[in-house]
C-alpha cells in the first residue's frame, strides 16, 4: 500500500469515527438528560405527596388533641396508618404510632408529647423537603 492508499483508509476510518460520534454521543446525553427528567420529576411527586400527608397528620392532631375531642375517628385512623407508614419517614412514623397509641389509651400526657414531637419534626423535614434536600 503505498502512502496516498494509507491516508485515504485513515481519512475514510476517521470520518467514520467523527460520523458515529456525531450520532452516538447525543443519543447518549439525550438519554441521560431524559434520565434526570424522571428522576426530578419522581422526586417532586415524591416530595408533594409526604407534604399533603403531613399537613393531613398535623390537623388530625390538632383536632385529636382538642379538650374532649379525645374521641376515635377510626375511619379516618385507619385511612392515615398505612399511608404514614408507607410514605412518611422513618421518625414522623414512630411518633405518628406513638400519637395513635396514646389516643387509644387515653393518654393526655403521651399525647401532648408525641403531638409536639410530630409538629417540630414535620416542619423541620418539610423545610429540608422543599429545599430539594429528599
Amino acid at each position: 500500500m503505498d502512502s496516498a492508499s494509507t491516508v485515504a483508509v485513515i481519512s475514510v476510518i476517521s470520518l467514520s469515527a467523527v460520523a458515529l460520534v456525531g450520532v452516538i454521543v447525543p443519543q447518549v446525553l439525550a438519554a441521560r438528560k431524559a434520565t434526570l427528567d424522571r428522576t426530578i420529576a419522581h422526586m417532586i411527586w415524591w416530595r408533594d405527596r409526604r407534604s399533603e400527608l403531613y399537613i393531613e397528620i398535623l390537623g388530625f392532631c390538632a383536632q385529636a388533641e382538642q379538650p374532649g375531642q379525645h374521641s376515635l375517628d377510626e375511619s379516618l385512623i385507619n385511612s392515615l396508618e398505612p399511608r404514614v407508614a408507607a410514605i412518611s419517614s422513618g421518625a414522623v412514623s414512630k411518633e405518628f404510632r406513638r400519637f395513635i397509641a396514646a389516643l387509644r389509651s387515653d393518654n393526655s400526657n403521651e399525647l401532648q408529647d408525641a403531638g409536639s414531637h410530630l409538629r417540630t419534626h414535620i416542619p423541620t423535614e418539610l423545610w429540608e423537603l422543599s429545599q430539594g434536600r429528599y
